[in-house]
């Protein structure tokens, strides 16, 4: 009995070894809206198993101040559910508790970096203007 215990005890850990947990970018910094595998801030970690990748995009507006604030967060989440309140982000929502978009994946390391389009969709509003401009004139 004590001998099968522990190899039952072997078997377990080298089995939970083969288990592979996924790997994500982790940033909690102010200029986490960057690409993090250019941003000295993020970095890679190794999330618990069944744990998901995240990305949480926070921006909001304060009377008080009358500042803009925004805040990107990437890392592990042991639960995720995929919000958008920035399709429906009323001005009272916007100015209390701000608008929250959150992405998350798990299907494949460092899911939640920065949007592949990002780069792309600035050239196309920048050769959009360059021809508006170029017509127009």
């Amino acid at each position: 009995p004590a001998r099968t215990v522990s190899l039952k005890t072997i078997s377990a850990l080298f089995f939970a070894g083969l288990m592979e947990c996924l790997t994500c970018w982790h940033c909690i910094a102010e200029n986490c809206d960057l690409d993090p595998a250019s941003n000295f801030r993020a970095e890679k970690r190794q999330c618990m198993e069944g744990h998901l990748c995240q990305a949480m995009y926070f921006e909001m507006q304060s009377d008080i101040d009358d500042a803009r604030y925004k805040s990107t967060v990437r890392s592990c989440a042991e639960q995720c559910e995929p919000r958008d309140d920035y399709q429906n982000c009323t001005r009272d929502l916007y100015i209390t508790r701000g608008c929250v978009r959150r992405m998350c994946c798990h299907n494949n390391d460092l899911c939640n970096s920065a949007p592949k389009w990002t780069s792309a969709s600035v050239v196309l509003v920048m050769l959009m203007a360059g021809s508006s401009a170029w017509l127009g004139a």
